[in-house]
Formats: C-alpha cells, structure tokens, sequence
C-alpha cells in the first residue's frame, strides 16, 4: 500500500477498534499499538505508567530537531 492517505486510514481503523472504554480505562493496547507504528519509522518511543494496574500510560516520542 503505496497511498500514504489509504496507509493513515487504513491505521485510524485498526486503532479504534482496541478497546479503551472507560472504566476499566485500559489503554496499554492502544498505545502499544501506537508504539509499534512509532518505532517501524525509527523513532525514540517510551510508554510510562504512573500506576501500571490502572492501565493508564503516557507515551513519549521525540524526533530530533535540526537545531535552527
């Protein structure tokens, strides 16, 4: 799949469909999902959790900048 729009879509509908309702909240398949995309294109990717029994996480991505 060459189309970077049909690739995007094709993405977002795979990604809606983890369950993320809340309670219970779990969001550590979507982000692990998004993690994975991340580092398929190279970049830093880290997931923090706060309280990993209440499966809320926060992830982290940095791209280097040119510096200017």
């Amino acid at each position: 799949m060459n189309n970077p729009n049909q690739e995007a879509l094709k993405l977002l509908k795979e990604y809606i469909t983890i369950n993320t309702i809340n309670p219970p909240g779990d969001v550590t398949p979507a982000a692990n999902f998004l993690k994975d995309i991340i580092e398929k294109e190279n970049i830093p990717v880290e997931l923090y959790w706060s309280d990993k029994s209440t499966g809320r996480v926060n992830l982290l991505a940095r791209l280097k900048g040119s510096g200017t």
